[in-house]
C-alpha cells in the first residue's frame, strides 16, 4: 500500500488517499488498476496525529519564513474577488492581536471583543480567529469592506493585517495562474 495524497482541513479532518494493489483476478498483462481508497481521521480526537501534525506544521512554518526568490509579491490592492478573505479562517496569534490593536488604536482586549473569536486551531499554535460576517456573497472577514473609490472589497486593516494574510500563497490568489505569473 502506498499513500498518494494527504490533506489536512482547518477543521481537523485528515483525509488520506492510498493505493491498494489490484487483486490478481482483476489484473491482465495489458491492464492493471490500483484501487484508490480513502480514510478520514479527526486530528482533534487522535493525540498521536495531533502531535505529528503540530511538529510538521512547525517545521513547515520555519521553512516558509525563509524568503523564496521565486515567490511573486502579491498586491492585494489589485484583487478581483477577495476570495481569500471569504474562504479561509484566519488564525491570529498574540503578535497579530497586538499589531491589530496598534493599527486600530484599540486595546488588545477591545480587539478581542470586537474582531476576534477565541477558538483555537487544532495545532494549538493560535488562540484566536478573525470574526466573520455575512453579506449577499456569503461569509467574509469582518475587516473586508467596500472601498469607496474603486467599489471593490478591500482589507480595511491592510497595514496591520495578521501574519496569515501577509504570507498568503500566490497560487491561491485569483490574480495569478498556476505558475505564479500575473494574469
Amino acid at each position: 500500500m502506498s499513500i498518494s495524497k494527504i490533506e489536512l482541513e482547518q477543521d481537523g479532518d485528515l483525509h488520506v488517499e492510498f493505493d491498494l494493489p489490484t487483486p490478481r483476478a482483476q489484473q491482465s498483462p495489458h491492464h492493471r488498476t490500483d484501487i484508490v481508497a480513502k480514510r478520514t481521521f479527526d486530528v482533534y480526537e487522535d493525540k498521536e496525529l495531533q502531535e505529528a501534525a503540530r511538529t510538521l506544521f512547525r517545521l513547515l512554518r520555519e521553512r516558509i519564513a525563509v524568503p523564496d526568490p521565486h515567490r511573486v509579491e502579491i498586491d492585494c490592492m489589485r484583487c478581483k474577488e477577495s476570495r481569500c478573505c471569504r474562504e479561509y479562517d484566519v488564525f491570529v496569534d498574540e503578535d497579530d492581536r497586538q499589531r491589530l490593536a496598534e493599527h486600530l488604536g484599540m486595546s488588545p482586549a477591545a480587539v478581542l471583543k470586537k474582531h476576534l473569536v477565541e477558538r483555537p486551531d487544532w495545532t494549538g499554535d493560535y488562540r484566536y480567529r478573525l470574526k466573520k460576517l455575512r453579506d449577499k456573497a456569503g461569509e467574509r472577514c469582518s475587516f473586508l469592506k467596500r472601498d469607496q473609490g474603486s467599489g471593490r472589497m478591500r482589507c480595511s486593516v491592510y497595514a496591520g493585517r495578521p501574519t496569515l494574510c501577509r504570507t498568503f500563497d500566490e497560487h491561491d490568489c485569483t490574480l495569478f495562474d498556476d505558475d505564479g505569473r500575473a494574469f
